[in-house]
């Protein structure tokens, strides 16, 4: 039997993010920049690998560039 995965709201949260950037164009030095190109599976796939540290800069980096 599976174990069941119970996902976050950063997890749900960075999905999203990394399915499309809410300004249609990512900037730069964005930390989901080199995932565009991935498919959406394996963009979850990455994700799920990152430390909740990690998770925690993107969220952070998000709202810092959303309100600049």
């Amino acid at each position: 039997m599976q174990k069941q995965h119970y996902y976050t709201d950063t997890e749900i949260f960075l999905y999203g993010l990394s399915y499309e950037c809410p300004y249609l164009r990512r900037k730069n030095n964005c930390l989901l920049k080199g995932v565009d190109s991935l498919p959406f599976k394996e963009k979850i796939d990455w994700i799920d690998g990152l430390s909740e540290e990690k998770k925690r800069s993107i969220w952070d980096q998000h709202f810092f560039c959303f309100k600049n």
